[in-house]
């Protein structure tokens, strides 16, 4: 048995962790997990995305993080984490290293 189905399985599905959602940590659900990967998911094939692809993300310890990634894992890409904005720097500093990144 692989991971998904074993995250899939009405047991695992019920069971409850603690997500801190950029205020306070709330109690959630993988299966409450699971539905907004597949979310994820729908609203990346709806913008052209297809297995096989890469994916390009800013993944932050934010609540966004695991929904986004396991979307993406979920429709069969490749997840390419780039960095994110390091302190003291600028959103223009920022944008132009993206831009070095994506030439590579």
């Amino acid at each position: 048995m692989n991971l998904w189905d074993r995250l899939l399985l009405p047991k695992t599905l019920s069971q409850e962790a603690w997500q801190w959602d950029g205020t306070a940590f709330r109690r959630r659900t993988w299966g409450e997990g699971i539905a907004e990967a597949r979310h994820a998911a729908a609203g990346l094939y709806k913008r052209g995305v297809r297995q096989g692809d890469v994916v390009a993300a800013v993944l932050t310890n934010g609540p966004d993080a695991l929904p986004a990634a396991g979307g993406a894992w979920m429709l069969g890409t490749r997840v390419a984490s780039l960095p994110i904005i390091a302190r003291g720097m600028d959103v223009a500093q920022y944008t132009a290293q993206l831009r070095r990144l994506r030439s590579l």
